[in-house]
Formats: C-alpha cells, sequence, structure tokens
C-alpha cells in the first residue's frame, strides 16, 4: 500500500492542445503554461492498493485504490473506494527505439525528458482530460466516469508528475472473453453482440468528436453481468468499455489546414484499421500477419468477415455499418488469394 499526495488540482482549458502529437516535431515544454493550480489541504491523498499498470518503458504508471477526500462537490463518497490513478512521468516513457510510433532516432535538442521524442507528461494528461470532457455523455457506462486532474507527489521522492483519476472498471478483456465465447470456431456466433458493440463505441465516440482512439485488446473490457449465461453473449448481459484517450485528436478543426496539419483524416482510417485488426485477433490470429495458407474458408479472416456479413445483413441501417462499410468491404477471404501482407 501506497500514499500519493495531491498537491495541487489542474485546470486545463477546454480546448485540445494547440500543440497536439505531430510526429514529425517533438513536443516541447509549453510555456508559458497554459493551464491553472488550485492548491489542495494536506488531508488529499490517493492510497494505491494494486498496481495495475508499472513499470520503465510505459506512458503512463497506473494504480488502483482510493482517494481520501472528495475532489469535487458532484462525486458521490462511495464512487472514491474504486478509483484509478493514472500518472504520466516523462522520465520513465518509452524510449524511442521501443516506440514504433516514434520518428526520432537520435536525440533531439530541447526535450523535457531524455525518453520523450513525440509526446510530454502535460500533453498527455490535457489531451485524455479534453476527451473525457468531450465524451462526457458516455460517462459511466461506456467509459469510465472522470474525476479530476491532480499533481501526484511520489511517495518516493518528492517529485511531483501529472495524474488522472477516474472510476475503475472490472472486466474482462475482450478478446478473452470472445474467445471464451466461441470466436475461434468458425459455427459459433455467441461472441457476435459483443463485438457489434465493439464497433457501436468507437463510432460513437467518433460522433461525440473523439478520434485516435488506440483500438486494442488491452483498452477494452466487456463488464458482464454475473448471473447472465455462459451459452449467450445478449446485448442486455453485457457492456463494452472504452478507455484510455491519451493519444486522441478532435474529429474536426476549423480549418483544412488544421485538418490537413493534424492529420484528421489518416487517424481515422487508422482507428477503423485498428477494429480491424482487433477484429482479427478474437477470431483466432495472435501474429498480425496475413498468409494464404492460413486464411482459407476455416480461418481467422474468414470468421472475421463471416460476422461482418452478419451485421451488414442482419442491421443494414446500423450507423457503423452504414458509414464504415466501404472501409471494410475489401476484407472479404477471396480478396487475399495470392497475397501476403502485414496489417
Amino acid at each position: 500500500m501506497s500514499a500519493y499526495r495531491l498537491t495541487r488540482r489542474v485546470k486545463f482549458p477546454t480546448h485540445w492542445p494547440a500543440m497536439g502529437v505531430n510526429p514529425k516535431t517533438p513536443s516541447q515544454r509549453l510555456s508559458p503554461t497554459p493551464y491553472a493550480f488550485e492548491n489542495l489541504c494536506n488531508s488529499h491523498y490517493f492510497i494505491a492498493t494494486e498496481n495495475l499498470y508499472v513499470g520503465p518503458h510505459k506512458w503512463s504508471q497506473v494504480y488502483y485504490g482510493s482517494l481520501t477526500s472528495p475532489s469535487s462537490p458532484s462525486v458521490n463518497y462511495k464512487a472514491l473506494d474504486n478509483i484509478v490513478l493514472k500518472v504520466f512521468s516523462s522520465s520513465s516513457f518509452p524510449f524511442p527505439d521501443s516506440d514504433p510510433r516514434s520518428n526520432f532516432k537520435t536525440s533531439p535538442p530541447g526535450l523535457t525528458s531524455a525518453n520523450s521524442y513525440r509526446y510530454t507528461d502535460e500533453l498527455m494528461a490535457w489531451t485524455e482530460v479534453h476527451a473525457y470532457s468531450k465524451l462526457f455523455p458516455l460517462q459511466g457506462t461506456l467509459i469510465p466516469h472522470f474525476i479530476d486532474a491532480f499533481m501526484v507527489r511520489s511517495p518516493e521522492s518528492d517529485q511531483e508528475s501529472i495524474g488522472i483519476a477516474m472510476s475503475h472498471i472490472r472486466g474482462q478483456p475482450i478478446v478473452a472473453r470472445c474467445r471464451e465465447l466461441g470466436s475461434e470456431v468458425d459455427s459459433d456466433m455467441r461472441w457476435y453482440p459483443i463485438a457489434m458493440q465493439l464497433f457501436r463505441r468507437v463510432h460513437q465516440v467518433h460522433q461525440l468528436g473523439i478520434i485516435g482512439l488506440d483500438v486494442r485488446g488491452a483498452n477494452i473490457l466487456v463488464v458482464g453481468d454475473p448471473s447472465a449465461s455462459e451459452r449467450s453473449a445478449s446485448s442486455s448481459s453485457y457492456s463494452v468499455m472504452l478507455f484510455d484517450f491519451a493519444f486522441s485528436r478532435p474529429r474536426s478543426f476549423p480549418t483544412s489546414e488544421e485538418q490537413n496539419r493534424h492529420r484528421v483524416s489518416l487517424v481515422r482510417v487508422q482507428d477503423l484499421d485498428k477494429l480491424q485488426e482487433l477484429l482479427l485477433e478474437i477470431c483466432g490470429d495472435d501474429i498480425g500477419v496475413r498468409r494464404e495458407a492460413s486464411y482459407d474458408y476455416g480461418g481467422p479472416g474468414a470468421r472475421r468477415w463471416a460476422f461482418l456479413q452478419w451485421a451488414r445483413r442482419e442491421c443494414p441501417h446500423e450507423p457503423w455499418v452504414c458509414d464504415w462499410w466501404s472501409q471494410f468491404d475489401c476484407l472479404e477471404p477471396t480478396a487475399w488469394e495470392g497475397k501476403s501482407s502485414i496489417i
């Protein structure tokens, strides 16, 4: 058990950070500081009882525990015993050669951390707070409930880092849950409602103005009713919840120049590509490489295509089907004959 002192509340502007997350230029420290602080009394602590995601070369350190006092009058005390604290510490960020998203192989001058080549702690925290604000209608049901942003003092030293507190989601990773429900078996359709919810959730987030979702199994949990039968996965029995928006960005900007600079069209397509890849993993592919011998009519690719065909047939007016089908039509297994590519 560790006690993290919450020294100040961080008040970010309501807009997305203008510097963004441009991969072609290293992020610099924001100066002058565009956000404000509110000092907190000495009784504000986060008591960590479990390490959820910690260690070197990670974009954040994530802990489970409780808050000793409410961060906002609107927060119910009962929710404060089931809290996640996500701390952004630049000194723990991945090295550039371990981050496939980095374009830098040598250390550019003026960085805030030897490990920070594209992002800083303040940019990532601000980005995530902005996303939770835009996604307020989904909080507590489809995404965690956001509580607040703080300056967090480490119990091992006087070092302070920016952290955000949110409600904890206790669920099962989506890949494992779907495989339990037969996603690796050609004739089993019990997992289809969960996959349908996954596509709906991503589409809902896009519609609320946020893209760049880092869609992968580790960031998506299935929360189920313990009394639900193992023989089905009806929409009333399970809920798919998304989290981790530190790499997100707005879906639209005021000018076309900003749209292009922040690669909005590309990032939107990347979200759909990641959905396709995750769906393939759900269907039994753990490699992420399409091989002609592996994608016959009984392989993961065929099972992925079977789900997509089912969704189009059974729910033709589903918003994501209407908006995205042109991106998925190329996934029919016959289109891969004689080809080999990496997703």
